[in-house]
């Protein structure tokens, strides 16, 4: 399957949303959980600074700060680290739990006020004496102390962020894994949507491929839903009609206009005949002999283009294809009928070793697919050739071939010969007149019309060989 096909573009744009919008929630997701755990952390630091308060405004617990402190610590469970400071309004240190000597926790410069009228600052503090940023909160309060006086100190608890972003990284891995795989489960669903999708599409593809000249009564089917790939298909069959009916009325308009010249040129080949049996100057002879020729060769050509036409209407010839026609006994006939006129013109022609080939079909038609292939190979080779025709059959298909020693066709040149009057240029090695250009045209719709096709295998000055194949007809 190309990767540039629509199919590919649609599963490549689809997912290609997919994964923004899940990298987008992913995100969002990632920081509504960082922020929602870093408010629990100072959430937590609210409540000690709160036990720090009670215990130095109670003046009649029994430890003192330091011991207090220490317990706080010692009762936090790990991995989170705290710190602790008591610190008066100058920054001077009062009490501070254990370890906090080799931290350093900045005085806030800008101080606010909780909902709770609290004094208070939170913020993030790097290169504070540890590996990991800390997050601390300091609250400024005035508290009695036990000698009865009130007194303004900064409470600074702060706690190591370290155990936190380990615990933000693990969540998104996980949630990076899970998105993962419902990404690839949206994929998957996409892509089978998208080929569920395409499917009418790929049939409208074939049955329009598979519909030529040969079977332009055939429609692509319509499935009935009212959808858009419904009204494709209508306009498909409504262009196959109006190309159908175009056709008819040209191989009609050829075929009325071949009929409707044969009876005048008769009427004056047959006025040439009687001038040519009178008393006529020798001079004048030469010339009515010569016009008489070119009517003949007309009638010729309008007996193609009959017969042409014919083939190419709809049902061709379908109905005299009713007789059971040896190959064989054909090509016997017609190369020993046709050897005269190829010894005059200095060439062989041979019959290979025949095989008994039968088919299904008209035999007048068949010889004049024959005699048309054996006249273009005797115009295109050059005197002193070889012309070979040969029959065989491998029980499925009969073919019937002729092969000649002339210059070959051109690669350019092996489809557009088989175009009703197209000729190749002056190449040409005889020194007769050219053709009408119908003759391998007939051969083919000779061809299409008893189901077979022609095919043509040719190599520069290696001659040419034409193979029309039939479907067999079974042996009796």
């Amino acid at each position: 399957m190309k990767l540039g096909s629509l199919r590919w573009r649609l599963i490549g744009v689809s997912g290609s949303l997919a994964l923004i919008a899940a990298l987008a929630v992913v995100a969002m997701l990632e920081r509504r959980v960082s922020e929602q755990s870093l408010a629990e952390i100072a959430e937590t630091l609210e409540e000690e600074g709160d036990e720090v308060v009670a215990f130095l405004e109670d003046p009649d617990l029994a430890p003192a700060v330091d011991d207090f402190l220490r317990i706080e610590t010692s009762h936090r469970f790990k991995p989170r680290l705290y710190f602790y400071k008591i610190r008066g309004i100058d920054g001077r240190t009062h009490a501070q739990s254990a370890g906090a000597q080799s931290v350093t926790l900045p005085l806030p410069t800008r101080w606010n006020h909780s909902t709770r009228g609290q004094v208070v600052s939170l913020e993030t503090v790097s290169n504070a004496g540890v590996d990991e940023p800390l997050l601390v909160r300091s609250e400024r309060v005035e508290v009695k102390v036990r000698d009865g006086e009130r007194e303004t100190l900064i409470i600074q608890i702060a706690v190591s962020l370290g155990s936190w972003r380990t615990e933000v990284r693990k969540q998104f891995i996980t949630d990076a894994l899970t998105s993962a795989a419902i990404l690839a489960a949206m994929f998957l669903l996409i892509w089978f949507v998208t080929a569920m999708s395409l499917r009418p599409v790929a049939a409208i593809t074939r049955q329009a491929a598979h519909i030529g000249a040969r079977n332009l009564d055939d429609r692509i089917p319509i499935a009935g839903a009212a959808d858009e790939l419904d009204e494709l298909a209508k306009v498909l069959n409504a262009m196959l009609d109006r190309l159908a009916d175009s056709m008819r009325r040209t191989a009609e308009f050829s075929a009325d206009v071949a009929h409707q010249l044969r009876p005048p040129l008769t009427r004056v080949r047959a006025r040439l005949d009687l001038l040519l049996r009178g008393e006529i100057p020798a001079s004048l002879r030469g010339e009515i002999e010569a016009l008489g020729e070119e009517v003949v060769r007309l009638s010729r050509l309008c007996g193609h283009l009959l017969l042409l036409g014919r083939l190419e209407l709809r049902g061709g010839e379908a109905h005299l294809l009713g007789e059971r026609i040896d190959l064989k006994e054909v090509a016997e006939e017609l190369v020993e009928q046709c050897s005269p006129m190829a010894h005059e013109r200095g060439l062989a022609l041979k019959i290979g070793a025949p095989v008994p080939a039968h088919v299904r079909g008209n035999r007048v038609l068949l010889v004049e697919a024959l005699l048309n292939l054996i006249d273009n190979a005797v115009r295109w080779t050059p005197s002193g050739g070889t012309i070979r025709v040969s029959v065989d059959s491998n029980g499925r298909e009969a073919v019937l071939s002729v092969a000649d020693s002339g210059p070959g066709i051109p690669e350019a040149e092996r489809e557009r010969i088989f175009q009703p009057f197209y000729r190749m240029g002056e190449t040409a090695v005889t020194h007769t007149s050219a053709g009408s250009g119908l003759g391998l045209a007939i051969v083919r719709a000779i061809a299409r019309t008893h189901g077979g096709r022609v095919e043509l295998l040719s190599s520069a000055g290696r001659g040419a060989e034409f193979r029309v194949v039939f479907p067999a007809f079974p042996a009796d």
